[in-house]
């Protein structure tokens, strides 16, 4: 999903930059603009020798687990090992197809590629700070967890049945234990929580200014214009306003899950006094690790909802409209 990758760029980079410590701004910057050949190769299979030998290293020491596209296709890290394996050596070939399918299926393989080489790069990057710095076996579980992507694989013996009926619900809940040991540790607390006020808690707290009307009537009718959903998990920019649409142009600045969490409930309580929206509706907008780029709930659950709503004679109602 395009849309879902677009946003897993910038929370992924975030995420690197605070769980990192003592990582500044612009050396966070600096290993992503290292890591990214070596994301290419694993995404796309193309580039030099020397950044597919890291990505091979990676794998290895086991530091690189599933992607997204694995864990939607129900494949673990062996299955795709043991697959790229058997076609590097010729033992399977590739299916052939015809011309009009490969056309057809060229920009899905790209997306495809393009989200695994997203994934990658806050893995790489992690792995180029942290070399040296920490044991080996601390910087791999560190880098797998912590850093970028959370561990999909990672959970309880209900993680099968909870995470089909709630889509990628154990996502969020690796991610958010993984950030909360972040935020725990003697070593890595302080970083944590100035990063977070920095790029999560300031932002909302000029947002709610604006609303308040303390930047003019015109930035307040903009924010005011933006929607409950938009103001609670991103970071709210007016441009401008569409005059004959009668519509506010503003810009979603996605922001680390962790940190979407955190000034999503500090939003929510400098506004609690305006908020007309239910408690059910907050706590749903609060926990939806797709941002809106998946349905929150298995669809063969909520069809059959529907569907007994048409028998009964009432339209479909869509809760997320």
């Amino acid at each position: 999903n395009l849309g879902f990758q677009s946003f897993n760029l910038f929370r992924d980079f975030l995420r690197f930059y605070k769980n990192v410590p003592h990582l500044p701004l612009y050396r966070a910057f600096y290993r992503y603009a290292q890591a990214l050949s070596p994301a290419v190769a694993r995404g796309f299979g193309i580039g030099s020798e020397k950044s597919k030998a890291v990505i091979r290293q990676m794998e290895k020491e086991q530091i690189l687990s599933v992607t997204f596209n694995d864990v939607l296709s129900g494949k673990d890290v062996e299955d795709t090992q043991i697959k790229e394996i058997l076609k590097k050596n010729d033992i399977i070939k590739k299916t052939q197809n015809g011309l009009a399918m490969r056309i057809l299926i060229a920009p899905l393989h790209f997306i495809e590629n393009l989200g695994n080489a997203i994934e990658t790069i806050p893995k790489v990057a992690g792995y180029y700070e942290l070399k040296g710095k920490m044991p080996d076996r601390e910087m791999r579980d560190f880098i797998r967890r912590k850093v970028g992507s959370p561990d999909f694989l990672d959970g309880g013996y209900l993680k099968p049945a909870t995470n089909e009926i709630f889509l990628f619900s154990n996502a969020i809940t690796q991610g958010m234990k993984a950030d909360y040991e972040i935020a725990t540790s003697p070593k890595t607390r302080s970083g944590f929580w100035y990063k977070t006020a920095a790029i999560n808690i300031l932002p909302k707290m000029l947002m709610f200014a604006a609303l308040s009307g303390l930047f003019g009537d015109a930035m307040r009718r903009m924010l005011e214009d933006a929607s409950e959903y938009d103001k609670t998990n991103y970071i709210i920019v007016p441009i401008g306003f569409d005059s004959e649409n009668g519509k506010t142009i503003y810009m979603r600045i996605p922001q680390d899950e962790s940190g979407r969490f955190l000034g999503g409930i500090f939003w929510k309580t400098l506004t609690s006094q305006s908020n007309s929206q239910g408690i059910l509706t907050d706590l749903a907008q609060l926990v939806d690790y797709t941002a809106g780029q998946f349905p929150g709930i298995s669809p063969l659950i909520s069809a059959g909802g529907d569907t007994m709503q048409y028998l009964t004679g009432r339209n479909p109602y869509d809760a997320f409209r």
